[in-house]
């Protein structure tokens, strides 16, 4: 399999927009509507994010054919899930994940250098990027006062 970064910059070229496909987990359409905006908006995308309730109600057939649609139009595919500070839950998710097809999961970054390294190490052995939750923008937003060298401090 082609490495992400190769993947991103490819589907890139036209646009750099990931779809934000929020869709309120009490629609019945959830798979039907998203393979449509792919088909519909693939030309001015990049990639499709699919946050935790839109797939908490969804089967693995239908997280895998949601991502090979996607695939089979160029798009990247993004699990938003934040994963977070409990390592076994960690691998486990992004394991499965991955199995379904999904190119980059979201984790957040409070889970501490130990989870965050053990996940990243798992995803290089899976040719698959590790897409860190806004980590600059959380923290700048938390901590305005201690940006004084243009990177936001993790410590008040």
């Amino acid at each position: 399999m082609t490495k992400f970064k190769t993947r991103i910059n490819q589907s890139s070229r036209n646009s750099r927009i990931i779809l934000a496909n929020d869709y309120d987990s009490t629609n019945k359409k959830i798979v039907s509507q998203t393979i449509q905006n792919i088909k519909t908006l693939h030309k001015f995308l990049c990639g499709i994010k699919l946050n935790f309730h839109v797939l908490l109600p969804l089967g693995k057939k239908e997280i895998i054919r949601i991502n090979k649609t996607a695939h089979q139009y160029g798009l990247q595919t993004i699990a938003d899930i934040k994963l977070n500070v409990i390592g076994n839950t960690n691998h486990i998710t992004s394991k499965t994940l991955w199995d379904f097809g999904f190119d980059a999961i979201i984790v957040n970054p409070i889970m501490g250098p130990q989870n965050l390294k053990k996940i990243v190490t798992q995803a290089l052995g899976s040719y698959v990027f590790l897409y860190l939750f806004i980590w600059i923008l959380t923290n700048t937003i938390v901590n305005v006062e201690t940006v004084s060298n243009g990177m936001p401090s993790l410590l008040p």
